[in-house]
């Protein structure tokens, strides 16, 4: 579904860091993960060209961590206290997790963007281990991440304002030969929906969303080849749409728990505010059963 009648591809002013948000990411610390590359890479340049005050970068590719720590040091501008920390670490490792938020300190924002993508193949013809590590590192990874930082704001009172996890339209779609990853992002709408409603009221707001078709390492190597041609999003859009997310406040509350896309105009998906609440859309659920929370 492409709910709003402009789709976008690339960056633009409404979401660009050096526009109109400029400086909106100031004061805040960020962490993401997933950052060595690709959208996760494009995420850090953007907060960091936006003003975020620290960012902490965490992947399992220390030396990709290193070229994105050179890259934001090299932008114009940036002011000379940024901190920028990288960690090499497993998402789904509770102690390595710990570590990082060791690191990262009082974190205002997560991203959880890193993401795994098994080769093309229906359950019987799939190896046991590599369909279930897919469901591992999207689904165990983002829980282990998301856990770590709710548990840390909430012992110390320093909330979390922003949890973005990264989910896609094949959360919705029927992908012949991805059962994995399909369920594994409909599962992210799910747990997105549960910290929604679980946590409102303690001042952390959750989103996920899709952050375009584009072509990462992680598409390049799993993705059928005659896919490749409508792969043609930019990482930097992802990048946009996450730091609006994170830094547009009420604007934005009417998305908490929600899916949405990077794809979508947001000033069209502004005006489209009143629709969606009316409607309830946006919500992962089986059509025809009543929702309750």
């Amino acid at each position: 579904m492409h709910l709003t009648p402009t789709k976008r591809g690339d960056i633009y002013d409404a979401i660009s860091p050096l526009k109109a948000l400029h400086g909106s990411a100031k004061g805040l610390s960020v962490l993401i993960t997933g950052a060595g590359r690709g959208i996760g890479r494009a995420q850090a340049l953007a907060f960091a060209q936006a003003g975020a005050t620290k960012i902490t970068l965490v992947s399992l590719e220390e030396e990709e961590l290193k070229e994105v720590k050179t890259s934001i040091a090299s932008l114009a501008g940036l002011d000379d206290d940024r901190r920028v920390d990288i960690v090499k670490a497993d998402i789904t490792s509770e102690d390595q997790m710990a570590k990082a938020f060791d690191e990262a300190g009082s974190v205002d924002v997560l991203v959880n963007n890193a993401g795994r993508m098994n080769a093309e193949a229906k359950p019987h013809e799939s190896a046991c281990e590599d369909w279930w590590k897919t469901f591992e590192v999207n689904v165990k990874g983002t829980y282990t991440v998301s856990r770590e930082a709710i548990r840390r704001a909430l012992s110390t009172h320093h909330v979390v304002q922003t949890i973005i996890n990264t989910s896609s339209v094949a959360s919705g779609n029927t992908r012949l030969g991805f059962s994995s990853y399909g369920s594994s992002k409909s599962a992210i709408n799910r747990f997105t929906e549960f910290l929604h409603f679980e946590y409102e009221n303690q001042g952390i707001r959750v989103f996920a969303y899709h952050p375009g078709a584009i072509m990462t390492t992680l598409a390049r190597d799993s993705m059928p080849t005659n896919t490749f041609a409508t792969l043609t999003d930019k990482p930097e859009l992802s990048a946009g749409y996450c730091l609006w997310l994170a830094t547009q406040g009420d604007r934005v509350e009417f998305l908490r728990g929600r899916f949405s896309s990077a794809t979508w105009d947001v000033d069209e998906l502004l005006e489209m505010k009143q629709t969606i609440l009316e409607k309830n859309l946006l919500w992962t659920r089986v059509v025809g059963q009543e929702q309750t929370v």
